[in-house]
């Protein structure tokens, strides 16, 4: 699927031109209460000051909310759509995944309250082909983490959601947490345990030489902390502090070169992870 950015940035500027020219007149609309009140229109002043409020409160806020969620879908689009092969992209990732994916794995122990899971920006799509291909999904979330033995109560997790569906069962039951896998890297070269037979595959005691190779190199990219999961033809990651939705601002133009930017290249190195259990 081929995207044009170029014609993505047109169309955002034009959509940020109408936001500018918003506020140019809203700008003019308080010059006006200025000139009023000074002739001691009372009635009119207040007429104005009401518009000006509206105009603010639901008009230009709303503008100003469209294009910077414009900006994120278009950036997706062009970046992480082209590697899934998709322009199915949601400003709410519940459309795409449910709460029970992220309890079901286990990654973060998640408070059992309503709300303590919340979904944002997300995208699905599928890499590989015909019998070799998956359906990626990922998602911003925000999870309240139930913390023992602290005086605090929860911690709010951020970061993003990593449901991968595999063509075939991997005989992988596995799962890592909160950064471990750098240990687990440093474990595997100093007792060199290489290749394993199906049966420690089945028994979830080791993983293949490929997965640690491709898992130091996912470690040392990402500045994020990753959790992972495992279980047959299930895969499941959580990154901490590393975001699909990029920061964009409605106070600039969007250019070309901003759609471009990749807002989560680690998701790629995931990919390949995954693929060495396959």
């Amino acid at each position: 699927m081929k995207y044009d950015s170029q014609k993505a940035a047109v169309k955002l500027k034009k959509e940020f031109d109408r936001i500018r020219y918003t506020a140019y007149f809203m700008i003019g609309l308080v010059i006006c209460v200025i000139l009023v009140s000074a002739l001691r229109k009372f009635w009119l002043t207040l007429i104005i000051i009401a518009a000006t409020v509206f105009i603010q409160l639901f008009v230009f806020r709303k503008m100003q909310k469209d294009y910077v969620n414009h900006a994120v879908e278009e950036n997706i689009r062009a970046t992480i759509g082209q590697l899934l092969h998709t322009d199915q992209v949601v400003m709410k990732g519940k459309e795409l995944m449910g709460e029970d994916v992220i309890r079901d794995a286990a990654l973060v122990p998640v408070m059992d309250k309503s709300g303590a899971i919340n979904f944002f920006t997300g995208v699905a799509g599928y890499v590989g082909k015909d019998s070799k291909k998956m359906k990626v999904t990922s998602c911003d979330v925000t999870i309240a983490h139930h913390q023992e033995g602290t005086k605090i109560s929860a911690e709010i997790l951020c970061g993003n959601w990593i449901h991968i569906a595999l063509p075939e069962n991997t005989n992988y039951h596995f799962t890592v947490k909160d950064g471990q896998f750098r240990s687990l890297v440093q474990q595997n070269e100093k007792e060199n345990i290489g290749d394993i037979s199906d049966e420690e595959a089945a028994n979830g005691t080791g993983m293949p030489e490929r997965f640690y190779r491709q898992l130091e190199k996912l470690e040392d990219y990402t500045t994020g902390i990753l959790s992972m999961r495992v279980d047959g033809d299930m895969v499941d990651v959580f990154l901490k502090d590393r975001f699909l939705a990029a920061n964009f601002s409605a106070r600039g133009e969007v250019t070309k070169q901003m759609i471009d930017w990749n807002p989560m290249p680690e998701l790629e190195k995931v990919l390949d992870l995954v693929w060495t259990l396959i």
